[in-house]
């Protein structure tokens, strides 16, 4: 089932979506730094859900848990989309905590 642009940007809005790892409101913090760059986090392309956004640099950034060892096909076609979308560079911080 695929959920509209629109539904996740209300759900996201109405503090409805709980898709943040564990870890990444801290990797994402500390990648600002690192970057001296401003993160959009929980930032909405298409049909998709992005951990992080710098609009200014064109980038994504994405925190990557184990879970997503289970996944690798599924997240490559997935970069894949928002990369095209948005013609963005792609960033993938490994959590391995």
């Amino acid at each position: 089932m695929k959920i509209a642009e629109s539904t996740i940007k209300r759900k996201i809005e109405a503090g409805q979506w709980h898709s943040i790892g564990r870890n990444e409101k801290q990797l994402l913090d500390k990648q600002e730094q690192k970057d001296s760059c401003k993160i959009l986090r929980q930032y909405v392309v298409g049909k998709f859900v992005v951990d992080g956004y710098d609009p200014s640099n064109n980038v994504v950034y994405e925190v990557y848990e184990r879970h997503h060892q289970q996944q690798i096909e599924k997240d490559l076609q997935r970069q894949k989309e928002i990369q095209q979308r948005l013609g963005c560079r792609f960033v993938v911080i490994k959590d391995d905590t």
